[in-house]
């Protein structure tokens, strides 16, 4: 495998990066096998499925037509990975609904002000939580999930998206008894690199 790292401005030298290559290669050696815990993530662009790929690129065709504010619940790697490539899109497009974010703190205020915005506008949800069982997401799904029911009624369920595991926990379990559209968060994906899935 090759790669090359243009070091130009890094305030590296050629020397000090040749020093690590041992180390590099050691690694290497160690995350490729995907052996150790959460090291799915390595190889995890060489063996995303296609299909789900179009799945993905469907649903988020789906949420533009449906809602004009998209609520992203998470925490840790789900909220921050998330966050990040949010960010660095910059200004979304006409057309794209406006995203926010949730459930990674316990701030009641903020909470109210979110609540508030999926009374007044069209709203989906997208809680991402691999156990179902993290306390600040969950809080604020419980109460951003209730303002959907009363606001939609039994058709708040085709607004609500979760990212949880795929066989596993209260999410995965909610999920399967009120039909929401989901995609799988893989066990061998820590947190932090979960950006990198569905």
């Amino acid at each position: 495998m090759g790669i090359c790292i243009d070091i130009t401005k890094s305030g590296l030298t050629k020397e000090c990066l040749e020093n690590k290559r041992t180390q590099a290669e050691e690694a290497m050696d160690r995350l490729w096998p995907g052996k150790e815990p959460f090291t799915g993530w390595v190889r995890l662009p060489l063996e995303q499925d296609p299909d789900e790929i179009e799945t993905l690129l469907n649903v988020a065709a789906e949420v533009c037509t449906k809602c004009d504010l998209f609520v992203v619940l998470g925490i840790g790697g789900s909220f921050l990975g998330a966050k990040a490539v949010h960010d660095a899109l910059g200004p979304l497009p006409h057309g794209v609904p406006r995203v926010v974010f949730a459930g990674y703190n316990l701030d009641a205020a903020s909470l109210l002000d979110i609540s508030e915005m999926v009374r007044r506008e069209e709203t989906c949800l997208c809680i991402i939580s691999k156990s179902g069982t993290t306390v600040e997401t969950l809080i604020a799904f419980s109460v951003l999930k209730e303002v959907m029911n009363q606001k939609y009624g039994a058709a708040a369920k085709t607004r609500i998206y979760t990212i949880t595991d795929e066989k596993d926990g209260a999410l995965r379990k909610e999920t399967i008894e009120q039909g929401y559209t989901s995609f799988a968060a893989p066990a061998n994906v820590g947190g932090r690199f979960s950006v990198l899935t569905s």
